[in-house]
This record gives structure tokens, sequence and C-alpha cells, in this order.
């Protein structure tokens, strides 16, 4: 179970978590995708889905509420973006993925290898 939140802007790369689900996820895959947040790149990143059965997709949720529905995937999308923010950011959905206890994959960035230390891996 992967969860992705925010507000679709350029830094999220969320066309980029699109592309993905359309290559990961099918029918006979045990991948389940939760996309929640609406935002510019919204249309975008679910026409590169594509048709999946496999990704469920949320305008929003309370802000009060999202922690436990975090905590309910095992895995926490964080930013795809190539801007230069995205290059020089540590997003919240990356602090607020790993409190929930989710595994969390985000792009490989300076900065957020400084801050995920030891527990980051990269290939």
């Amino acid at each position: 179970r992967v969860v992705f939140y925010g507000s679709y802007t350029p830094l999220h790369g969320a066309t980029v978590i699109g592309e993905a689900i359309a290559l990961l996820a099918d029918e006979e895959s045990s991948l389940r995708f939760t996309m929640v947040g609406t935002g510019q790149d919204y249309e975008r990143a679910r026409a590169a889905a594509g048709s999946s059965g496999a990704v469920t997709w949320i305008d929003w949720i309370d802000p009060a509420d999202l922690p436990g529905v975090v905590a309910e995937h095992d895995v926490c999308l964080g930013i795809f973006g190539t801007t230069p923010k995205a290059q020089r950011v540590v997003p919240m959905k990356v602090f607020g993925g790993a409190a929930a206890g989710c595994a969390v994959v985000t792009s490989d960035t300076g900065p957020q290898r400084r801050a995920l230390g030891d527990a980051s891996f990269r290939r």
C-alpha cells in the first residue's frame, strides 16, 4: 500500500508518480496506490496513471485525519520534481511518512540524503 499526498505542484513531480503507477500497478500486482490531494498537475498525473484499478484518488483528507491515513500504508512517496526548489528542500511529507512508520521513497537530493542520514538507501 503506497500513499502520496500533496497539492500536485511541479515540486511534487506527481506526473512521475502517475507514470510509475501505469508501469507498476496491474490487476495481478499486489501494489495499491492512494493519491490524496489536487492541484495544477493533478490531471496530468491522473492521465499518466491511466485507467489502473490499483489506484484510489481522494481529493483531500482533513489534516487531523491525515497521519492515520498515512499510517495505514506501507510506503509514503515524497517528491520527484526537477525544479530548482525540488533540489533544495526536504518536504514535510518525508518526515510525516517516516513518523507514520512508512518506508519513504523520494528523490535523491543532497538535502534529503542529509536529512535521512544512515536511514537512506541509494542504488
